[in-house]
């Protein structure tokens, strides 16, 4: 485990979750995903090819959720992102994966979607939208325009609330 997550579990008392995230589901996490994100589509791809989506409640990148990881995670936000317990959250698709490829008995080597994922649109996406950021001035710039051209927005929400996905 990361040392920024194992710093995140000893400071987890100090983070309450916001009233605005909903609540998750009896008997899962809250997985906190942003619409369009090549990371966030390989861990559900993932879940999904191995029978898991069961174990887990999707909600929307929204500004009360980046605050709330953001509070946990020494102002880093990013996704996927998923709640163990209240105040603790674990960054990063790869160890989202393992977290429940090991506790499921999966072994993601052989979720063939995954893996023609994995080796085609995740490694055009990845390159071109690198080639973007070095064209457009930095990722500020290029993640505006990326959202700007293909209109990927999230749905309506009240002000300090997220939605789960449904």
């Amino acid at each position: 485990k990361s040392l920024a997550w194992i710093f995140s579990v000893l400071m987890a008392s100090s983070v309450v979750p916001p009233e605005g995230i909903p609540a998750a589901d009896e008997g899962t996490l809250r997985l906190f995903l942003k619409l369009g994100c090549p990371f966030c589509m390989r861990l559900t791809i993932f879940l999904a090819e191995a029978k898991l989506l069961d174990k887990v409640t999707p909600i929307y990148d929204y500004p009360v959720v980046r605050e709330y990881i953001g509070a946990i995670n020494d102002g880093k936000v990013s996704f996927p992102a998923l709640e163990l317990e209240p105040g603790v959250i674990m960054l990063e698709s790869g160890d989202i994966m393992n977290k429940f490829a090991v506790e499921n008995g999966v072994d993601p080597a052989t979720c063939w979607v995954l893996n023609y994922f994995n080796n085609g649109m995740m490694k055009s996406f990845g390159a071109l939208f690198k080639a973007k950021i070095e064209a457009a001035g930095g990722y500020p710039e290029a993640s505006a325009w990326l959202s700007e051209t293909t209109g990927v927005k999230l749905p309506e929400a009240e002000e300090g609330r997220a939605l789960k996905l449904e």
